[in-house]
């Protein structure tokens, strides 16, 4: 299916309508309460288990996937939500790093992006 960039907006504008205000703040803020999520620390670990229950618990298939780079590894935790189109091969990957900088608690670096989409 070939979008145009209207269409595309349409698309865009029904999916952030379909996102509940206080789901996701509850998210936000359970992921801040962590406080600084350093990546590898203990609280981004606590972070990956966070956001990994949370997708188990919307019964999406859930996995850790293993990185190292430049001395640092960690976990990514990924979901997967199957199409409705079982004729189309195409993949949307929509993601957002959890690991924060030392300056605070990641509300807007990058909690906000992190925080999963409810219905």
């Amino acid at each position: 299916m070939d979008f145009t960039t209207a269409s595309m907006s349409d698309v865009v504008v029904s999916m952030l309508e379909q996102v509940g205000t206080t789901q996701f703040l509850s998210y936000e803020e359970n992921l801040t309460s962590l406080g600084p999520r350093h990546t590898g620390n203990s609280a981004c670990i606590a972070a990956a288990a966070y956001i990994y229950s949370q997708f188990e618990n919307m019964s999406l298939p859930t996995r850790y996937a293993h990185w190292n780079n430049a001395g640092y590894s960690s976990d990514n935790v990924e979901a997967t939500i199957n199409g409705t189109n079982d004729t189309s091969s195409e993949i949307f990957i929509i993601c957002a790093h959890y690991d924060t900088v030392s300056a605070g608690p990641g509300a807007d670096d990058d909690t906000s992006g992190t925080a999963p989409r409810c219905s």
